[in-house]
């Protein structure tokens, strides 16, 4: 059913949602903030960035809405039709020590595991999405004739706001009527605001009318950090990542691991992290820094002793005598 509404997902959801829809990646929308934060010094308004945390957001999705906006896609009826049946009196057990609790009644949520759930959540989140696009009283960054509002990533939303006097009010209000109605629930508390163009004292009226958590430098959205400048973004993202590798690799070296196994550990677990930066900023990365890092990575694999094999035929792929 999953590989079946992956097909048309597509062309269900907005470019806005990135989240589990085949042909869109998280770089594409933290990249778009990053061009709308180099943008906010030449408008002429106050704008911030707000990333809202949700409680539990996948657990507490209202089963009712949810066949709603199904129906209102116009999914195929035999097609609801099985997804209600997966989710009609489904009960779960708690386990304690080899124990099994009574069947307890599952009245809500998206099954954990389950590969319909985010696409089943980024159908169900549509319709905000829709709400705060459609909301003329919530302003966003216009650039040219697209006006930008929101990026989604499942269920990580990030605001991108101008005139927020005029624009926080009506947002709130959206989001509570969605909350009423889906049983989606935004913890304020816990939600950042960055802010990009904003005089002390409308900030100060800001703070004591909506409970969020006011940043001047830097917010997190998708594993990255956003700055308030464009020239700040290496500083926040690659030093701190690069110490974590460093450190990675000295404890590492502890282990007792094969030739073969230490090249694994950089292959699954160094490499991903720091090849996601790569793909998701669009800044450059120094020569020098990445000399050093290819030297920590060789010596690691060698065990602190002088290489018997050049890195460039181990990186070739292994049908020319490589490691892929």
């Amino acid at each position: 059913m999953a590989t079946r509404l992956n097909k048309v997902l597509p062309l269900l959801i907005h470019y806005d949602q990135v989240g589990f829809v085949p042909s869109r990646q998280a770089a594409d929308n933290v990249r778009k903030a990053i061009n709308l934060i180099s943008l906010a010094p030449k408008m002429n308004s106050t704008s911030l960035l707000l990333s809202l945390d949700a409680q539990k957001a996948f657990d507490r999705l209202n089963w009712k809405y949810m066949f709603v906006v199904l129906e209102k896609l116009r999914l195929p009826k035999p097609y609801i039709t099985g997804l209600k049946q997966l989710y009609t009196t489904p009960t779960a057990q708690v386990t304690i020590m080899g124990t099994h609790s009574d069947r307890i009644e599952i009245q809500g949520g998206t099954r954990q595991g389950c590969p319909m759930s985010p696409l089943i959540f980024a159908l169900s989140l549509e319709p905000l999405a829709h709400a705060i696009r459609q909301n003329p009283n919530i302003k966003g960054f216009q650039v040219g004739p697209t006006e930008h509002k929101i990026s989604l990533f499942a269920d990580d939303i990030l605001l991108t706001l101008t005139s927020p006097q005029t624009t926080l009010p009506n947002l709130l209000t959206t989001l509570e009527k969605f909350q009423s109605t889906a049983g989606y629930k935004i913890n304020p508390s816990k939600s950042h605001a960055l802010l990009l163009q904003m005089p002390s004292s409308e900030l100060k009226l800001l703070q004591l009318n909506f409970d969020y958590k006011w940043e001047k430098e830097t917010i997190t959205y998708l594993g990255i950090n956003l700055t308030s400048s464009y020239q700040t973004l290496y500083n926040a993202n690659y030093p701190k990542l690069l110490d974590k590798l460093k450190k990675d690799l000295t404890i590492w070296h502890t282990y007792h691991l094969s030739w073969f196994g230490r090249i694994a550990a950089v292959k699954m677990t160094l490499l991903p992290r720091i090849l996601y930066l790569f793909r998701t900023l669009p800044i450059q990365f120094p020569e020098h820094t990445a000399t050093a890092l290819q030297k920590s990575i060789t010596n690691f694999i060698w065990g602190g002793k002088k290489p018997r094999i050049k890195t460039t035929i181990m990186t070739k792929p292994k049908t020319l005598g490589g490691l892929g």
